[in-house]
C-alpha cells in the first residue's frame, strides 16, 4: 500500500517536476528522471518536516537528477540537450510559447534553471537560493543575465549569436 502522505506529495509535485525537467531540455528522459526524483524524495522523506519549501526541495532533487544524466551523457557524441535545440531554429520573435521554450535551451544551465524556477515555477528568489544552495544575490544576477541574454538574442539589430 502506498503511503497516503507520499501519494499526495507525488500528486502535487509530479507535474511541476516534469515541466521543470522538460524545460531544462530532458525531453527524452522525462519519465526516468521524474521516477528517479521521487525515488530520492521517498528515500529522504524523513527530512520533509524540516523543509520550508517542499516544492523547492523537490525541484532541486530533479535538477540534481538532470545534472547526473547530463554527466552520464557527456561522453556520447550526440547529446539530447543539444539535439532538441538544433532541431528547429529560433524564429525572430517570441511570438509563441514554443519560441520561448527553445530560447531557454540557449541559456547556460545555471541561468536556465534559475529562470525556469522563477518565471515558470513561480519560486521566489529566496526559495531558489535555498533550493540551489546559492546566495540570493547570485540568483538575482543569474536572472538578470538570463534576461539580458534573451533580449540580445531577439534584438532586431543583432543576429542570433550566443552572447556571453
Amino acid at each position: 500500500m502506498i503511503d497516503p502522505e507520499f501519494h499526495s506529495l507525488y500528486e502535487a509535485y509530479s507535474r511541476p517536476v516534469r515541466n521543470f525537467l522538460f524545460r531544462l531540455g530532458a525531453r527524452a528522459s522525462l519519465d526516468d528522471l521524474t521516477q528517479e526524483t521521487f525515488l530520492r524524495v521517498w528515500t529522504h522523506r524523513s527530512k520533509l518536516p524540516e523543509i520550508q519549501s517542499p516544492k523547492a526541495w523537490i525541484l532541486r532533487i530533479a535538477l540534481n537528477q538532470f545534472y547526473d544524466l547530463k554527466k552520464r551523457k557527456s561522453s556520447q557524441s550526440t547529446d539530447e540537450f543539444d539535439e532538441v535545440f538544433h532541431a528547429a531554429p529560433i524564429r525572430e520573435s517570441l511570438d509563441t510559447r514554443l519560441d520561448a521554450e527553445k530560447a531557454l535551451l540557449v541559456l547556460p544551465l545555471e541561468q536556465r534553471s534559475v529562470c525556469i524556477l522563477h518565471y515558470l515555477e513561480d519560486l521566489t528568489v529566496s526559495e531558489i537560493a535555498t533550493a540551489l544552495e546559492i546566495p540570493e544575490g547570485t540568483v538575482k544576477t543569474r536572472l538578470m543575465k538570463s534576461r539580458e541574454r534573451m533580449l540580445a538574442m531577439f534584438s532586431p539589430e543583432k543576429p542570433h549569436a550566443e552572447t556571453k
